[in-house]
């Protein structure tokens, strides 16, 4: 981040004067003990001095390395979260906060997942050991969940698979019996038909003998008659 200081009025005059010693203070007070500094090539604003004032302009670039209170609930977690959100922050993982789909899209799946998990272990550094330990069974306890309803979905997905199958071969074994059925039906149709054809047929024929044998007794006795 950067900080811009100012000191104004402040009276002094050389290179050893309370403006300097002032600064000199500044740069060795505890707040600033372990910073890294950057400075510029040139400051933003001149050093101007006019006999009794001494104005002063700087701009510093600060990396500041702290610490927090581990989440162990008895602090506040409100105050914890803040924090813990300026330490993602300062660290580039503040696009862990989003969650992997809200990601942007210039990103790959693996520079996602990396972020994640930076951001996971970041966190589980400022949790007390027995939140961590909780984090962690929490964690185990999900994953195995989750494992579980995937192999539960599996089962069921392949029970109605074969649930499907049964009722696709059932269904084929049914149409089968009925065509088979069909034909049977229709053969026996057939072959009735033929034979009462030929039924009435002989029937016709048998009639017709009969009638021609009757004329020729007819005739015979005609021819033949029997003088008393």
């Amino acid at each position: 981040m950067s900080l811009r200081i100012f000191i104004l009025w402040l009276h002094g005059s050389g290179d050893s004067g309370p403006a300097n010693e002032h600064v000199r203070e500044l740069f060795t007070s505890p707040e600033f003990e372990n910073a890294e500094w950057s400075f510029p090539t040139a400051p933003p604003m001149p050093i101007t001095r006019d006999g009794t004032a001494f104005l002063f302009s700087l701009r510093i670039k600060m990396t500041t390395k702290f610490e927090i209170q581990k989440f162990d609930r008895t602090n506040s977690f409100a105050l914890w979260q803040v924090k813990m959100r300026a330490i993602l922050t300062q660290q580039g993982l503040q696009k862990a906060l989003l969650g992997k789909g809200k990601m942007s899209d210039s990103l790959t799946p693996e520079q996602k997942e990396d972020i994640d998990d930076k951001a996971l272990t970041a966190i589980q550094l400022f949790l007390s050991d027995e939140l961590r330990k909780v984090a962690v069974a929490v964690a185990v306890a999900v994953a195995a969940a989750a494992a579980a309803v995937a192999v539960a979905v599996a089962a069921a997905v392949a029970v109605a698979a074969a649930v499907a199958a049964a009722v696709a071969a059932a269904a084929a074994a049914v149409a089968v019996a009925a065509a088979a059925a069909a034909v049977a039906v229709a053969i026996s149709n057939e072959a009735g038909g033929a034979l009462g054809v030929g039924l009435v047929a002989r029937g016709r024929s048998q009639e017709k003998g009969f009638g021609n044998r009757g004329t020729f007794r007819s005739k015979s006795k005609h021819r033949n008659p029997i003088c008393g």
